[in-house]
Parts: structure tokens; C-alpha cells; sequence
């Protein structure tokens, strides 16, 4: 690691000599230093191109970066990818106990392979040779520049995956598919003709491990992964084909609780066209459906530095400091920018731009203070940015929190001389799938029989409407005196449900355990274990039949009296919970989160008549859960943007 800083204090000084017309060759030199023994495979491939010189360009751009790159290996790397293998099979499920065996594997602590000690000369000449053999066969190459051929189709890796040829693999799988399926001139009506075959050879998705990209060679036969796999399979893909695409991702988003991946391919326009080929079709001027802050695209090549020495700053957290990323949110979102109305302190450097997680500031932008002024660029609509100070240990808000709406920026400055009543439902955001998942119980019967076949099935419950919460109690008119129980969802839906329970008394004491839990069909070791979810008291863990229609019969061993019964569709348990503890706070700028009191829920909204009017507020569950987010009222309502 001592070396690779080396490297880029060397990139950071050539980087300032821009003007200077052979900072690559510069780069290059200190590359070949830096490569050591294996010095004389580099030198062969720069005598390779000696008479061929926009080869022997993209040679020495793809050198210069070098230094950088590597790969993870080690034994614990290759067994969990066999175990990932697995996961395929049973549609990315995975038994706890082989989970906990690995969940202490890192693989940041594995060794590493530098490219500039393992590159063969064999391999970068193939690289370079079969990308302009393909690019330069295809019509819409016109478009682009030399520059940009080498960032959006040269590479001869993504990341950190091993390092080996596949280009050839990849091109010969699929050139034939291309070539049957589009043969015209545009572009993007070429990768959507190639996407579309990708998504129809299927992708399990599974994020259990701490695994380093698994590999062009591993994916091309092993469709797993999550959405950082996805996007290698894409990039490897089209890039093999002469297509150009990128891989974007944000840090932290305004609503989920983790970094995402989605690929980009870029247009003749240069505009990218967003998509992730396991979720959605590619199409021109679709955006995408998740919020995402600040965007950042991983480049092979050294990007220009966004703040003047964040390169080499130790204190600016990595995410800055990378200078590999580059922002380009106002692709995305346009040139949307934000003037901070104060002045701040001279003697920071920088001011930053954090998400707030429901635990931490993170943060997803940089701005240089000039003159204690600050304006940050390239902003999204919508989303609450929050003005920070911080260094790579410590985070401390600088100002109010602000949205852009329309063009205006607002501020949540809050007023605390004038108090308001609010009722607060959620901690969390009410996302899409949360919805539709919810909306899958809308329609379902709870049946009721003594025999096991329900011939004589005795309608206990109907699902009328989809739930407006998670916890639902139902209070029987009559008492239901049976053995078996049974919940029968619409025949075009599939169960989704995270506790069913049957209760001999109405107040929901008295609860029966079944002795056995039976779907009508059973397809694998993920359903047979998942089976028992519906009664684990866990409201997160949910069952999902595997097919639509399914039956799910309950046994109690005897007949037992029901008169109440409480059931919790699949969701993401972040609706207020009766019993547990809770704490809402708002943000006072430079003073942080306030406390405006604890509760202990009663009921399932928590009533609050002491909120300062303008406020950004987070609620704080002390008791159970992580997924957390500022929110604000709006008309008297709670608005999570």
C-alpha cells in the first residue's frame, strides 16, 4: 500500500503539469519503475506498437494507470466463490450456519497481486488488439474520441477481480448473438438487443459475502452476485462487443441503506442510458427509479482532481480522494447548484455535502471554501443534503440541512417559537416494493376445516384491502373451533407474509404454536425453511411461496378455539411497534439533532405537540431495527423525500 501512495503522489505532481505535452510518458516512466522485475513485459508490449502510434497510445494509457490496480487472492476468496456456486441452484438462498462459518472473511485482508508485477506482455497486447479489432468494425465509433475509447472500451479489467484474458471469451459468445438480434447503426438499439439475451440467461442475486469483484472468467459461467456482479457481466459484455458503458454508483442513498451499482451505457449523444439489466429494459431518457444523491462513474484513467490536493490530503475521506471517480450527478439531474447563504470558517479547506443514514453523516460531496463561501454543483431535486465539516475520524453538521425544490433551495431552519402537534407512523420511507409486497395479502382467505383436504372449508377471515400497516389483528365474530387452519392468497398472487398467529383469547395473549406448517407444493430447501419464518416473531423475515396460488396449511395437532388472528405481511418493520422505545429529534444546524422526547409507543402512531415549525426531524428506535431517515411534515403529513 506504501508503494501504491507512492504512485499517486507521482500522478497528483503530473497531474499539476497538464500543459506539459508528455506527462503520459512521465507516467509511464514511473510505472516501469515501479514494476520492478516484471519491467521487461511492459517494455515488450511499448516495442510491440513502436510503428503503430494510436496503439502504442492506448498502450501507454493503460500502463501509466497500472500502478493502481490489482487483485485479491487466497484460499478463503476461491471457497466462498465455490459456495456461491451453490447459491444458484437453490435461488440465492444460503443456510445460516454456512453464512455465520464465513462471515468473518474479508477479503481486503487477503493478499494482493499488483498489475504491474503479474501483467504479461502476452495478455495487455491481446487486450489492446482485439478492442480496436472490434471497435473500429463498428459504425457508431465515428462518434466517439480516442480518449473516450480508451476509458469506455479498453480497459483490460473493472476493478479488483483477477486478472486474465476475456476479452475473446466474451466477444465469441456473444458477437453471434448481436449479429442475429441488431445489425443497425444505432448504438443503444444494440446494447438493448444484447441486454435483453443477458436478463433471459437469468442472475441470482445473493450479497452474503465480503467478496473482491469475482472475475470475467468466473461470471461468464456463474450469474451471482448483486448489483455490482450484474454490471461487471454487462461491462464485460459490451465492452467485448464494442459497445461503450461505464459502471455509476452513489455512496449512500437518500433512502436505502447501502451503496448501488447500475451500468451506463453512453450514447453517441454522450448522455448515459441507465440500466441494470436483471431489473429493467434500457431505454433513452429514463433516469432510473431510486433517488441517488451524488452519482460518481469509476474511470481506468486518472480523473481531474475536484478539489485542488484532495488527492494526497489524508484527511479528505476516500471517496474524494480516489482519483479514479469522477461526479457526473449533473448527467443525471442537470447543472443544479446551491450557494451556502453564510460564510464559514477560513481555516477549513473544504466543506462537504453528507446523507444522513439514521446513524451517521455520510459523506457524498466536496466543495473548496473560497473566501468562506461555498457553492456546491450538480445537485439532485429532492433529496436533504446536509452542509458538514469532517476529516476521515470525525463529522460535525457546518449548517441547516437544505432540498432543492424546483430551482429555490430550502433551508430547515428550525422555528422553535412556534411549536407544532404532530403524529409521526414511520421511521423510514414507504418504498415501492414495500408497497407491492404489502399489496400481495389484498385478496387473501384464512379457511378453516377438521379435515386436512378442507372439504368442508369454513371461511374465517377475507383480506379485503391491503393493509395500511404491519401489524393487523383481527377479532373473530364468532369463536372458530378446528385442526386446521389454511391461508389461500388470489390465484395470480403469490404469499408473502412475515407472522401468521392464531390467538385462543381476543386480546392476543393467548397464542397457539401449530405443530406443523405445509405449503401444497414444495420446490426446494428454501421453501422448506422459510416455511417456519411465518411463526419465528421476527417481522422481517417473511415466506414466499414459490409459485402463485399456493396453499399453506396450519396443523394444530387437535381442534383449538380461535378468536383472534394477527397477521403481518411481508414489509420492512419500520411502521411504529407497540412496546418499543423511541426517540424524535430535530436538526438545529452547527447544534446538531435535538431532543424533543422519548416515548414508549402505546399505539401505532407517536403523537408529539412540542415540533419547531420548518423542522427536519428522526425518529430513533432505541429497541430494535437500523433503517432510519430524516423526514419533514408537509399539510400535516410526513414526508420522507
Amino acid at each position: 500500500m506504501k508503494n501504491v501512495w507512492r504512485f499517486l503522489w507521482m500522478i497528483a505532481a503530473f497531474t499539476c503539469l497538464s500543459a506539459c505535452s508528455d506527462v503520459l510518458d512521465k507516467r509511464v516512466d514511473a510505472c516501469l519503475e515501479f514494476a520492478g522485475d516484471n519491467r521487461a513485459e511492459l517494455e515488450k508490449v511499448l516495442s510491440h506498437y513502436k510503428d503503430e502510434p494510436q496503439k502504442l497510445q492506448a498502450a501507454k494509457f493503460l500502463i501509466a494507470n497500472m500502478p493502481y490496480y490489482h487483485a485479491y487472492k487466497g484460499p478463503e476468496i476461491d471457497s466462498l466463490k465455490e459456495v456461491l456456486k451453490g447459491v444458484i441452484v437453490d435461488n440465492g438462498f444460503i443456510e445460516d450456519s454456512v453464512k455465520n462459518r464465513w462471515k468473518k472473511v474479508h477479503f481486503n485482508r487477503r493478499q494482493r497481486e499488483s498489475d504491474v508485477r503479474k501483467m504479461t506482455a502476452e495478455l495487455l497486447i491481446e487486450n489492446i488488439d482485439l478492442a480496436f479489432d472490434t471497435w473500429q468494425r463498428r459504425p457508431w465509433s465515428r462518434h466517439y474520441s480516442f480518449d473516450e475509447f480508451c476509458e469506455y472500451i479498453l480497459p483490460y479489467r473493472i476493478d479488483d477481480e483477477p486478472l486474465e484474458a476475456w476479452r475473446r471469451d466474451y466477444h465469441d459468445r456473444y458477437a453471434p448473438v448481436l449479429d442475429s438480434l441488431y445489425q443497425g447503426n444505432d448504438v443503444v438499439e444494440a446494447a438493448k438487443a444484447v441486454v435483453a439475451y443477458l436478463k433471459a440467461e437469468k442472475f441470482t442475486s445473493n450479497k452474503d459475502f465480503d467478496l473482491p469483484h469475482l472475475g470475467a472468467s468466473y461470471l461468464l459461467e456463474h450469474r451471482v452476485g448483486f448489483c455490482r456482479e450484474n454490471c461487471d457481466i454487462a461491462t464485460y459484455t459490451l465492452r467485448a462487443l464494442g459497445i461503450p458503458v461505464m459502471t455509476d454508483m452513489y455512496q449512500s442513498s437518500p433512502v436505502y441503506q447501502s451503496k448501488h451499482y447500475w451500468s451506463a451505457l453512453i450514447d453517441t449523444t454522450k448522455r448515459p442510458v441507465p440500466f441494470n439489466y436483471v431489473e429493467e429494459e434500457m431505454k433513452r431518457g429514463y433516469m432510473g427509479k431510486r433517488k441517488m444523491g451524488k452519482v460518481y462513474r469509476h474511470y481506468f484513467g486518472v480523473q481531474p482532481e475536484k478539489c485542488k490536493g484532495v488527492y494526497t490530503d489524508k484527511t479528505v475521506p476516500a471517496l474524494f480522494s480516489n482519483p479514479f471517480l469522477r461526479d457526473v450527478t449533473a448527467d443525471y439531474t442537470g447543472d443544479v447548484s446551491v450557494a451556502l447563504p453564510v460564510k464559514f470558517r477560513t481555516e477549513e479547506c473544504y466543506m462537504y455535502l453528507a446523507i444522513w443514514t439514521g446513524r451517521a453523516y455520510e459523506p457524498v460531496d466536496i466543495a473548496d471554501i473560497d473566501n468562506g463561501r461555498v457553492v456546491f454543483k450538480g445537485l439532485e431535486k429532492n433529496v436533504i443534503y446536509q452542509p458538514v465539516y469532517c476529516d476521515r475520524k470525525k463529522v460535525s453538521p457546518a449548517y441547516y440541512a437544505f432540498q432543492v425544490e424546483d430551482s429555490v433551495a430550502r433551508f430547515f431552519i428550525p422555528d422553535t417559537a412556534h411549536l407544532q402537534y404532530r403524529e409521526v407512523r414511520r421511521k423510514y420511507p414507504v418504498r415501492g416494493d414495500i408497497r407491492s409486497y404489502m399489496n400481495h395479502i389484498q385478496g387473501l382467505k384464512i379457511e378453516a376445516d377438521n379435515r386436512k383436504d378442507f372439504r368442508n372449508a369454513r371461511l374465517i377471515h377475507h383480506v379485503v384491502d391491503t393493509p395500511l400497516v404491519n401489524y393487523n389483528r383481527v377479532v373473530l365474530e364468532q369463536p372458530a373451533r378446528y385442526r386446521y387452519f389454511r391461508i389461500v392468497p388470489r390465484h395470480t398472487r403469490r404469499i408473502q407474509i412475515a407472522e401468521f398467529w392464531l390467538y385462543r383469547d381476543t386480546s392476543t395473549t393467548e397464542r397457539l404454536m401449530p405443530v406443523n406448517i405445509t405449503p401444497d407444493t414444495v420446490t426446494g430447501r428454501k421453501q422448506v425453511t422459510q416455511i417456519r419464518w411465518m411463526v419465528d416473531d421476527d417481522w422481517v423475515t417473511h415466506y414466499y411461496s414459490d409459485r402463485r396460488g399456493e396453499k399453506v396449511t396450519f396443523d394444530y395437532g387437535v381442534p383449538v378455539e380461535v378468536n383472534s388472528i394477527v397477521y403481518v405481511p411481508r414489509n420492512d418493520d419500520n411502521f411504529i411497534r407497540v412496546g418499543d422505545n423511541y426517540e424524535l429529534f430535530y436538526q438545529d444546524g452547527a447544534g446538531g439533532w435535538r431532543s424533543l422526547g422519548k416515548q414508549t409507543a402505546t399505539d401505532y402512531v407517536l403523537k408529539y405537540d412540542n415540533v419547531p415549525d420548518n423542522a427536519l426531524l428522526w425518529l430513533r428506535n432505541y429497541s430494535r431495527g437500523k433503517e432510519e431517515r430524516a423526514f419533514y411534515y408537509e399539510g400535516g403529513k410526513q414526508v420522507f423525500p
